[in-house]
């Protein structure tokens, strides 16, 4: 019997999301992942070689996740008893429920990704939570991409590479941001919203409007309003193009779920608001970021176009204008293309131009540019402080909002295509269009290379210049899915190692130094650390789990910081979230004294560690990176010597 043409499509349909929950259990048992914790073997100069590692480097640029939020969950893991709501180490108040790290809460049941560290090991756990990340990412916008695309497999898989490995997605994977989770509950968000207003049986609408509220309240958990406030905004511009497409229709039963879904997303998030309630007023008055507002328009044309500088980069070979490939990281401009072919489209054949493309909805199409045109005036040029404010883009940022415009662009871009598989140009006037797109290229990087002569050397320029002429000639020239096949290529190739491949946590697991720390942690559990004149052992010593009075607080304590400062006079140092350095004070200081850095996110607080408000904290051990001298060592006792890993630990008499 032959088995019907829509079930053979649904088969077909299914493979991808199949291949990637196979390779996600996979990975899982063998207890893979994309840390860059390897990196902890280079800064404790250990002598062996990084164990775990299996292909790829660890990036220091990626220290938001190997230093901060990796030894933060290991943190949670090692605390006695485990996974507290409270934990000073990280942060005042409830800290960890506003982190992507496990809590025993209730909140979990709704965070997928951190179910692992309920079920398994510690490594285990780590896997689960790493590649829920990827393979929730790759199936969400696969489903996203097949529904905007109409049913077109192949197109939907290569969106979903071009989206998943974009520079900006791979160097923010692990950032504090929680960005995979919070595109793939977006994504989840779109597609159950749309099922809730289908014309299809009430019951049937019952799971979707389940997943609508489970993926909100993930959505919501990432509390990184920086990245959320562009990806509500395009999914109010979508569901605003899908509200007119249907206007003649039956849909309006939705309307009737969406409150639905929004009082359970409400009354299931209520108690936690309330107990998360202390905590969150004070990291809405802190310094940084709590009243950081914007109006936008401090996003530099350099910044904006960063995505053409973004192939054959690495960890020290990023533009010079920019600290780091993280902050360089962008997505691949596409969408000005797009818009200046939907113009020329429209204006010679009229609007039945748009029903040519894949979308083939120019409500659709429409809403993009719209989306795209409004989120870059506000990033490049600014808007009103009045309506930034009343909109809540003041609390986005233009750095940020980038992120809402790739995913936008790469959208609009693989929409634009031609539904019948066609090229975008064909004849002589494809010659026409790659050769003007080759000259404004070769002028936009001669002119940005005036400021990055360090990074474009002459070889860069023409690898870069042929790369970018390359991918702009196969989107108007190719037919779709080779444009689709070259620039997933291009993106994996380039960013598939970003994020290294390892096998568990060894560097922080197995390290002779973390045996010393919990060695001494047996004698005495509840004594707290502190770690001077480095960030990073004041991270190592929170990855054990002990009780570490510096190092980054996701919100500040303000009681014992009043302490050093009961005037009051660097309370806007202090109050913010923060890598907090200690350092040994000049002779004759007397008490503390708090200095600023360069970086919002970071201080020092120069104070001695025999000082009465750290005595009276519960600070017992002391962490360096070298031995004290006699002088420096007034008060102190050394009880280990590491010299091999530069680390030495006292005891306070």
């Amino acid at each position: 019997m032959e088995v019907p043409l829509v079930s053979r499509v649904l088969v077909r349909a299914a493979i991808f999301p199949t291949i990637c929950c196979v390779l996600f259990l996979l990975c899982v048992a063998l207890r893979l992942n994309g840390s860059s914790s390897a990196f902890w073997y280079f800064d404790l100069h250990a002598l062996e070689e990084a164990k775990g590692l299996i292909a790829g480097s660890p990036k220091p640029t990626r220290s938001d996740e190997w230093m901060v939020w990796t030894p933060a969950i290991l943190a949670q893991l090692h605390h006695q008893p485990s996974m507290p709501t409270e934990n000073p180490s990280l942060g005042a108040g409830v800290s960890p429920l506003l982190m992507s790290v496990p809590v025993r809460h209730y909140s979990m049941l709704f965070r997928p990704q951190l179910w692992g560290f309920f079920m398994f090991d510690t490594e285990c756990g780590f896997a689960w939570f790493w590649n829920a990340k990827i393979f929730g990412l790759l199936v969400s916008f696969y489903l996203l991409f097949l529904v905007l695309m109409r049913g077109r497999i192949a197109l939907a898989v290569l969106g979903t590479i071009a989206v998943s490995y974009s520079s900006f997605i791979q160097w923010w994977f692990s950032s504090p941001a929680m960005l995979p989770e919070m595109l793939t509950s977006w994504a989840v968000m779109l597609l159950s919203g749309r099922v809730v207003f289908m014309d299809i049986p009430f019951w049937k609408k019952i799971p979707a409007a389940l997943a609508l509220t489970a993926a909100t309240i993930n959505f919501l958990l990432c509390c990184y309003p920086p990245f959320e406030i562009p990806l509500l905004y395009l999914g109010l511009f979508l569901f605003i193009a899908f509200v007119w497409q249907r206007r003649k229709g039956p849909f309006h039963a939705g309307f009737f779920w969406l409150p639905g879904c929004a009082m359970a997303v409400t009354a299931l998030l209520w108690p936690m608001i309330l107990q998360c309630w202390p905590t969150l007023q004070i990291i809405a008055h802190t310094s940084y970021p709590g009243l950081r507002r914007t109006s936008g328009g401090m996003l530099s044309l350099d910044r904006f176009s960063s995505g053409l500088l973004n192939f054959f980069d690495g960890e020290r070979q990023h533009p010079d204008i920019f600290l780091n490939n993280s902050e360089a990281a962008n997505f691949f401009p596409f969408w000005i293309l797009s818009v200046a072919f939907l113009i020329y489209g429209s204006w010679l054949w009229g609007s039945n131009f748009f029903k040519e493309t894949i979308a083939s909805s120019a409500p659709l199409l429409l809403a993009l540019i719209a989306f795209l045109i409004f989120f870059s005036l506000y990033a490049v040029v600014g808007l009103p402080e009045w309506f930034c404010r009343l909109s809540a883009l003041s609390l986005t940022t233009e750095n940020r909002s980038l992120l809402g415009i790739g995913v936008a662009g790469l959208i609009l871009a693989m929409l634009t295509l031609r539904a019948d598989g066609a090229a975008l140009f064909q004849g002589r006037s494809r010659f026409f269009v790659v050769g003007l797109v080759a000259v404004a290229l070769f002028c936009i990087l001669l002119l940005v290379q005036t400021r990055n002569p360090i990074f474009l050397t002459r070889d860069r320029f023409l690898l870069l210049l042929t790369t970018n002429t390359l991918l702009v000639a196969a989107y108007f020239c190719a037919r779709p899915l080779l444009f689709g096949a070259l620039l997933a290529c291009v993106l994996l190739y380039n960013n598939f190692l970003v994020n290294p491949i390892q096998q568990g946590l060894p560097s922080l697991l197995e390290s002779s130094v973390v045996r010393h720390i919990l060695a001494i942690r047996q004698t005495n559990p509840d004594a707290a650390w502190a770690a001077y004149e480095r960030s990073t052992p004041s991270q190592l010593l929170i990855a054990t789990g002990v009780r570490v009075l510096n190092g980054v607080k996701v919100a500040p304590n303000l009681d014992l910081m009043r302490q050093f400062d009961p005037t009051g006079s660097s309370r806007n140092i202090y109050n913010r979230y923060a890598y907090i350095v200690f350092r040994l004070p000049p002779a004759g200081q007397v008490g503390a004294r708090f200095q600023s850095t360069t970086s919002p996110d970071a201080y020092q607080l120069l104070v001695r560690p025999t000082d009465t408000v750290l005595r009276k904290a519960g600070l017992k051990y002391v962490v360096l990176r070298r031995a004290l001298l006699e002088e420096e060592a007034v008060g102190l006792k050394l009880i280990d010597a590491m010299p091999a890993h530069n680390f030495w630990i006292y005891e306070l008499k």
